[in-house]
C-alpha cells in the first residue's frame, strides 16, 4: 500500500494500542486501512529494529493474513493511503525500503517453509530462524 505521508510503499500495520497484542493490532490495522476482516494466522517474521536519531527501537511483526479472494472488498483508507496493489515478488525492491523488502521476502520464505524468521534491522539471523536463509534474501550489506 502507498501511504500519502511517505515516499515509499509499505505493508499494512501500525502502532499497538495499550494492552493490545500484536496479532490483534494486525487484524485491526488491516480492517482500518483496507476495510478487510481477516483471520490472522501464524507469525512469520519478528524484526527488531534498532533506534536511530529520529525514532525509538521497535519490533516489527509479520503475520500470515491469508489470501484475499475478492479484491473488490478492499476499501482503501483514503485519509492515509493513496493506493494499494498486490505486486510480484520481483517488484519488492522497487516499492519498499531495503529493510521492508527483506522483511516481506523473509515472510514469503517462512510461509512457504512453515518456518519463522527472526530479523535484526531487516536482516535474517539464521541461528534464530527456521526455514529462512539469509543468502536467499537481498544482496545488501550487513
Amino acid at each position: 500500500m502507498k501511504p500519502n505521508y511517505r515516499a515509499w510503499w509499505n505493508v499494512p500495520g501500525g502502532i499497538m494500542e495499550a494492552g493490545e497484542p500484536p496479532h490483534v493490532c494486525c487484524a485491526r490495522e488491516i480492517a482500518e486501512e483496507l476495510g478487510l476482516q481477516v483471520t490472522v494466522g501464524r507469525l512469520l517474521v519478528l524484526d527488531w529494529v534498532e533506534p536511530n536519531p529520529v525514532r525509538k527501537a521497535w519490533f516489527g511483526y509479520l503475520f500470515d493474513g491469508g489470501v484475499v479472494a475478492d479484491l473488490s472488498l478492499i476499501a482503501l483508507q483514503s485519509e492515509e493511503l493513496d493506493a494499494v496493489e498486490f505486486v510480484d515478488r520481483s517488484q519488492l525492491r522497487e516499492r519498499f525500503t531495503a529493510n521492508t523488502a527483506d522483511r516481506v521476502e523473509a515472510g514469503l520464505q517462512a510461509r512457504a517453509s512453515g518456518g519463522v524468521a527472526y530479523l535484526h534491522n531487516g536482516l535474517v539471523i539464521e541461528q534464530a530462524s527456521t526455514g529462512v536463509a539469509r543468502d536467499r534474501l537481498s544482496a545488501r550489506d550487513g
